[in-house]
């Protein structure tokens, strides 16, 4: 599933400033001398600090269905920030009550059915969350690696510090216990090989570490599910109907990058992490064939210039069934002998189905016979 997207992060935002902005005017004290102008107006203006500022970097396409209806609730956000201080409890009520009234006119179009998103907006959605997962992925080990990093020192100093990281605590403890694991074992799993220094040379045995392999392995997991699940749909749908009316289908969008993705996907979870479907990608390529996949973080970071923001915007090509299965049931021992052959006297994927149909072929002919 996605990790957000824009009209339910604008939909929190009202909601959140509605919700604040009830409780402050039904406690608020009508009477002059009550209450404090400055603090309190200037309360409120923290509290649209960061809608206001999402207004700024999360700013919906001007004409959408979302821009008309957030763009009021926004003007009036931010009238309120720039103003001056109100001179009465009157003016400050007229003030946050205007508010509120902005903010719920927009919850309501917000929850009113939207037509289909254009093009351009699921893509930047869809952008927005390749790039945010792909933060999180490079950023998953940080706290760890700060972890060992402590350790080590601690280690040097003090030979007595806890062997065993107790997770619930992120804390080193002396003995094993249920919750922890050996501070070896993970300083293992983050190390990337060690270097030697000599007078004349540098030896260096560089490897990718396994907890950076495992978390790298769950985005192509991730970031293929989603393109798969919601955003091919979101896609056709934005797109609208063909020539003759006709709607477009999820398999109708298509995009190399994309594709190549899902052959690294399949490796990792059917192949043992090696390179074999991906071995033949030409935009993805650093993953060497019949290797362990395992991209440095630099290679990860590539990905991110690499977002097919052109081929999305294409316009869709219908896709024709041209294959088909055997509408027969076999043993599974059988098919897994049958599988293993198969790959052993074809490497390339693609010629396999060729070997398969030749095998029948002959059959077919030899009982004509």
């Amino acid at each position: 599933m996605p990790l957000d997207d824009q009209t339910k992060r604008w939909t929190d935002r009202t909601n959140d400033v509605h919700a604040q902005l009830t409780m402050f005017l039904k406690h608020m004290p009508r009477a002059e001398g009550r209450v404090a102008l400055r603090s309190t107006f200037t309360g409120i203006q923290q509290i649209l600090h960061d809608p206001l500022n999402a207004a700024a970097s999360d700013t919906p396409i001007p004409g959408s269905q979302l821009a008309k209806a957030v763009e009021p609730f926004i003007t009036a956000m931010q009238v309120i920030a720039d103003a001056s201080t109100p001179n009465s409890v009157a003016q400050l009520i007229s003030h946050l009550t205007d508010l509120s009234t902005a903010s719920e006119q927009a919850i309501t179009l917000l929850q009113e059915e939207s037509p289909p998103q254009s093009v351009d907006e699921v893509i930047e959605e869809f952008a927005n969350d390749f790039r945010l997962s792909l933060l999180a992925t490079l950023t998953a080990n940080s706290k760890l690696v700060e972890l060992i990093g402590a350790w080590n020192q601690s280690k040097s100093a003090d030979p007595a510090t806890g062997d065993y990281l107790k997770i619930a605590a992120l804390q080193f403890v002396p003995t094993p216990e249920p919750g922890t694991v050996p501070v070896s074992v993970v300083n293992s799993l983050l190390s990337d090989g060690p270097s030697i220094w000599t007078p004349t040379e540098r030896l260096s045995i560089d490897r990718v570490p396994a907890l950076y392999r495992m978390v790298y392995g769950q985005w192509f997991t991730y970031i293929h599910a989603t393109w798969e699940d919601v955003y091919r749909d979101r896609l056709a749908a934005a797109h609208g109907p063909d020539d003759q009316g006709n709607p477009w289908q999820r398999n109708d969008i298509k995009s190399q990058f994309f594709n190549e993705i899902r052959l690294i996907r399949h490796d990792i979870a059917h192949h043992a992490g090696i390179c074999e479907d991906a071995a033949e990608n030409e935009l993805i390529r650093w993953a060497e064939p019949g290797e362990p996949i395992a991209a440095t973080p630099q290679q990860m970071l590539t990905l991110l210039d690499s977002f097919p923001f052109n081929d999305l915007r294409k316009e869709p090509t219908r896709s024709e069934r041209t294959t088909d299965q055997l509408p027969w049931s076999l043993p599974s021992e059988w098919v897994h002998k049958v599988k293993q052959h198969v790959l052993k006297i074809s490497p390339r994927k693609k010629d396999r189905s060729g070997v398969v149909m030749s095998a029948i072929d002959s059959w077919m002919e030899d009982k004509q016979e």
